[in-house]
């Protein structure tokens, strides 16, 4: 079980490789201006790194969440 934002929670069942990596930048240095991006990059890397199979439709929604179907599956 985990925390989203807002009141939003998520679950996972038994068995399931969940995690959370926190990295600190400040906002103001070079990498840290360009955080959107990279949080979209990084999400467009998930969705293209995992085979395409015919009976999984995996896709990206606006800014960095990964969906199956309708099912959201992981952000980043």
């Amino acid at each position: 079980c985990g925390k989203g934002r807002g009141k939003n929670i998520w679950l996972s069942p038994e068995g399931c490789a969940c995690f959370t990596v926190q990295v600190n930048v400040a906002l103001d240095s070079q990498l840290g201006r360009r955080l959107p991006l990279i949080q979209h990059v990084a999400a467009m890397a998930v969705v293209l790194t995992i085979p395409n199979h015919k009976e999984i439709c995996l896709r990206m929604k606006w800014p960095n969440d990964i969906y199956i179907e309708t099912d959201k599956v992981g952000g980043v």
